[in-house]
This record gives structure tokens, C-alpha cells and sequence, in this order.
């Protein structure tokens, strides 16, 4: 996680797959198979993130690759939809690069520019 002074806005960046032979690499696969290992920790570092940023009302990024871009959707839909109620923030924009997509989540059609 950068805090950006200049712009005054919070970037949250989710790294992605490292290697092949790894807990990443299971993850991956595991996601193809519609599951997901790492909802609780995701769960938890937002709750971290909860408590550094004290201002609604500064932008904030979430970016990721691979791995860290499917993270990356899943935080937003935690922050918007799922733990709403736990989590006091919710990002501005998510950027995502070659990442697998979210199973079972009805998102709106998004325009790219």
C-alpha cells in the first residue's frame, strides 16, 4: 500500500503469480475451478487497510496482475458488496492485467477508455 501526497490518493497493489511451482500456482488453478484459499486473508488485509486509511474521502487504486488482479476484484467486491458493513472504504477505480475473472458475481457492464 503508497499514499501518494501529491495526488492525495491511496494505491493497494495485489501481487500476482510468482514462479510456477508454488502456493500462488495452486491458487491460480484452484480458481480455475471456481474456488478461491485466499478469501480469509484477503478479508483480513482489508481490515488492516481499514485502519490506515481513517479518511472516506481520499481517493484510493486497487491494482493487481495475474493473481493479484482476481484479488484485486475480490476486494472490491468485499469493500461494495460483501463486508460493507465491516469495512469503512471502497475504492475509486481497480485496474486489473491479466487476471482471471470473478465467478458468481453479477457485475455492471464496465465501459473502457
Amino acid at each position: 500500500m503508497f499514499y501518494d501526497k501529491q495526488k492525495d490518493e491511496f494505491i493497494v497493489g495485489f501481487r500476482g503469480t510468482e514462479g510456477f511451482w508454488n502456493i500462488d500456482t495452486m491458487q491460480d488453478i484452484t480458481l480455475s475451478l471456481n474456488g478461491n484459499i485466499q478469501s480469509s486473508s484477503l478479508l483480513e488485509f482489508l481490515e488492516q487497510v481499514n485502519k490506515i486509511i481513517k479518511n472516506k474521502h481520499k481517493r484510493i487504486i486497487f491494482v493487481g496482475h495475474s493473481l493479484g488482479g482476481y484479488l484485486a476484484q475480490m476486494a472490491l467486491i468485499y469493500c461494495d458488496i460483501k463486508y460493507k458493513d465491516k469495512l469503512s472504504f471502497s475504492p475509486n477505480e481497480v485496474y486489473t492485467f491479466n487476471s482471471p475473472s470473478v465467478y458468481g458475481w453479477n457485475f455492471p457492464n464496465i465501459a473502457i477508455f
